[in-house]
């Protein structure tokens, strides 16, 4: 998610998608869904949807449970649920597909 709102954030501010993604990708902030997802939709101007909110939420909450139930804490991690609560909620059912 930080990558996502970094390449928002940046992109709006008018930094080249391009440009952003090279930086991320010889960072820490290099990943394997940003390198196959924002290469394949962001760059390319393709924000339709690709996968449903409401899986990563119950996937989130699945990995949540399983933190508290080991007793290892996700404090990053706990706010993202409500992240995709009011995002399924603001767009709607067909919006609730919307990540990457």
């Amino acid at each position: 998610m930080a990558s996502a709102e970094a390449l928002a954030l940046g992109g709006k501010a008018g930094v080249p998608l391009k440009v952003l993604y090279d930086v991320i990708n010889e960072s820490s902030g290099q990943s394997r869904i940003v390198q196959v997802q924002a290469a394949a939709k962001a760059l390319k101007g393709d924000y339709e949807p690709g996968f449903a909110s409401e899986l990563i939420y119950k996937d989130l909450g699945l990995a949540l449970n399983l933190g508290k139930e080991e007793r290892v804490p996700a404090l990053r991690d706990s706010r993202s649920p409500a992240i995709y609560t009011v995002a399924g909620l603001a767009l709607g059912q067909e919006g609730h597909r919307s990540h990457f």
